[in-house]
Protein backbone atom coordinates (compact mmCIF):
# COMPACT_ATOMS: atom_id res chain seq x y z
CA UNK A 1 0.00 0.00 0.00
CA UNK A 2 1.60 3.37 -1.05
CA UNK A 3 1.08 5.91 1.48
CA UNK A 4 0.74 9.87 -0.13
CA UNK A 5 0.94 12.56 2.29
CA UNK A 6 -0.57 14.82 -0.53
CA UNK A 7 -3.51 12.47 -0.93
CA UNK A 8 -4.41 12.38 2.40
CA UNK A 9 -4.04 16.17 2.84
CA UNK A 10 -7.09 16.61 0.25
CA UNK A 11 -9.23 13.62 1.88
CA UNK A 12 -8.70 15.88 5.58
CA UNK A 13 -10.01 18.87 3.53
CA UNK A 14 -12.95 16.78 2.60
CA UNK A 15 -14.39 15.68 5.76
CA UNK A 16 -14.76 19.66 7.05
CA UNK A 17 -17.29 20.31 3.62
CA UNK A 18 -20.89 20.61 4.48
CA UNK A 19 -22.89 17.71 2.77
CA UNK A 20 -23.85 19.44 -0.25
CA UNK A 21 -20.26 20.70 -1.05
CA UNK A 22 -18.77 17.06 -0.49
CA UNK A 23 -20.19 16.14 -3.97
CA UNK A 24 -16.89 16.49 -5.00
CA UNK A 25 -15.05 14.34 -7.28
CA UNK A 26 -11.19 13.80 -7.08
CA UNK A 27 -9.25 11.80 -9.40
CA UNK A 28 -5.63 11.59 -9.58
CA UNK A 29 -3.34 12.61 -12.06
CA UNK A 30 -1.65 10.97 -14.28
CA UNK A 31 1.21 12.73 -14.73
CA UNK A 32 1.89 13.50 -10.81
CA UNK A 33 4.30 11.11 -8.76
CA UNK A 34 5.23 8.41 -10.43
CA UNK A 35 2.52 8.21 -13.42
CA UNK A 36 -0.41 7.08 -10.78
CA UNK A 37 -1.29 9.90 -9.17
CA UNK A 38 0.95 9.52 -6.00
CA UNK A 39 4.28 10.54 -4.76
CA UNK A 40 5.18 8.00 -2.25
CA UNK A 41 7.82 7.69 0.48
CA UNK A 42 11.27 7.08 -1.28
CA UNK A 43 9.80 7.61 -4.40
CA UNK A 44 11.85 9.99 -6.78
CA UNK A 45 15.08 9.84 -3.95
CA UNK A 46 13.09 13.19 -2.03
CA UNK A 47 14.76 13.00 1.48
CA UNK A 48 12.02 15.04 2.57
CA UNK A 49 9.42 12.32 2.03
CA UNK A 50 9.48 9.48 4.00
CA UNK A 51 8.09 7.36 6.73
CA UNK A 52 9.56 9.02 9.91
CA UNK A 53 6.51 10.69 10.12
CA UNK A 54 7.97 14.16 9.19
CA UNK A 55 5.62 15.35 6.82
CA UNK A 56 3.18 18.29 8.40
CA UNK A 57 1.38 20.66 6.21
CA UNK A 58 0.07 21.30 3.08
CA UNK A 59 -0.79 24.84 0.84
CA UNK A 60 -1.51 25.26 -1.94
CA UNK A 61 -1.22 29.00 -3.69
CA UNK A 62 0.82 30.83 -6.39
CA UNK A 63 0.55 27.97 -8.64
CA UNK A 64 2.43 25.64 -6.01
CA UNK A 65 1.97 22.98 -3.57
CA UNK A 66 4.08 23.59 -0.22
CA UNK A 67 4.78 20.62 1.51
CA UNK A 68 6.27 21.34 5.39
CA UNK A 69 8.90 18.66 6.07
CA UNK A 70 10.63 18.34 9.54
CA UNK A 71 13.25 15.55 7.68
CA UNK A 72 16.80 16.98 7.94
CA UNK A 73 18.01 18.93 4.55
CA UNK A 74 20.87 20.73 4.73
CA UNK A 75 21.32 20.62 8.37
CA UNK A 76 18.01 21.89 8.96
CA UNK A 77 14.83 20.48 9.91
CA UNK A 78 12.35 23.10 9.63
CA UNK A 79 11.96 22.66 5.57
CA UNK A 80 9.02 23.95 3.08
CA UNK A 81 9.63 22.16 -0.40
CA UNK A 82 7.53 24.05 -3.25
CA UNK A 83 6.46 21.25 -5.90
CA UNK A 84 4.31 21.15 -9.03
CA UNK A 85 1.27 20.85 -8.56
CA UNK A 86 1.05 18.73 -11.85
CA UNK A 87 3.63 16.39 -11.55
CA UNK A 88 5.47 16.90 -8.00
CA UNK A 89 8.46 17.89 -8.98
CA UNK A 90 10.41 19.51 -6.38
CA UNK A 91 11.44 23.11 -7.49
CA UNK A 92 13.10 24.18 -4.00
CA UNK A 93 12.46 25.38 -0.63
CA UNK A 94 11.39 28.36 0.43
CA UNK A 95 13.63 30.53 2.72
CA UNK A 96 12.55 29.99 6.40
CA UNK A 97 15.34 32.79 7.72
CA UNK A 98 15.23 34.02 10.66
CA UNK A 99 11.57 31.30 11.24
CA UNK A 100 12.52 29.95 14.87
CA UNK A 101 10.11 28.99 17.97
CA UNK A 102 8.19 26.15 19.28
CA UNK A 103 8.55 22.09 19.84
CA UNK A 104 8.46 21.93 15.70
CA UNK A 105 9.68 25.32 13.78
CA UNK A 106 7.16 24.81 11.26
CA UNK A 107 4.44 22.70 11.24
CA UNK A 108 1.50 23.77 9.19
CA UNK A 109 1.27 26.42 6.28
CA UNK A 110 -1.58 28.09 4.27
CA UNK A 111 -1.22 30.32 1.24
CA UNK A 112 -3.97 33.79 1.39
CA UNK A 113 -5.17 34.91 -1.28
CA UNK A 114 -2.88 37.97 -1.84
CA UNK A 115 -0.35 35.34 -2.39
CA UNK A 116 1.27 35.52 0.93
CA UNK A 117 2.99 32.24 2.75
CA UNK A 118 1.88 31.68 6.20
CA UNK A 119 3.66 28.92 8.55
CA UNK A 120 2.69 28.07 12.33
CA UNK A 121 4.97 26.75 14.59
CA UNK A 122 3.94 23.96 16.66
CA UNK A 123 4.55 24.39 20.83
CA UNK A 124 3.63 22.34 23.93
CA UNK A 125 3.80 24.89 25.66
CA UNK A 126 1.12 25.38 28.18
CA UNK A 127 -0.32 28.42 30.71
CA UNK A 128 -2.59 30.69 29.01
CA UNK A 129 -6.44 29.85 29.34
Amino acid sequence: MKKSVLVLGVISLLTHLSPAQAQVALSALSSFGGGDGWLAPGEGGYAYLGTGNNERGLGYGNGHVYLVSHASIAGTTANVRILNPLTGADLGGLNNTGVSGGTFTVNNIGVGSDGAVYVGNLTTQSGHS
